[in-house]
């Protein structure tokens, strides 16, 4: 594996983190290339450097779980009693 990630042939590697915006402070101060700062994604906060060998790694705070809305589970719900039984399927034989 150390062979690899020295030629720079690992496309990517992927880091979590507590709190990504204080662990972004530290490649900052040691001048390591950044790709992209902190970032507010669906899924959580990220941010990407790559190290000196050119391999990117992305570091993640994944959001805290946000339960799914009760308005859409029972539109989803309501769709299903709507939907119509397929009776006029074309035969196999």
């Amino acid at each position: 594996m150390l062979g690899l990630t020295e030629r720079g042939t690992s496309s990517w590697m992927v880091l979590t983190t507590d709190d990504c915006r204080a662990t972004y402070a530290a490649p900052v101060k040691r001048d390591v290339d950044i790709i992209q700062e902190p970032t507010e994604q669906m899924y959580g906060t990220d941010m990407a450097i790559r190290d000196a060998f050119g391999n990117q790694i992305r570091i993640i705070q994944m959001a805290s779980h946000r339960p799914i809305s009760t308005s859409l589970t029972s539109s989803r719900s309501d769709l299903a009693q709507r939907a119509e039984p397929l009776t006029n399927l074309p035969s196999d034989g």
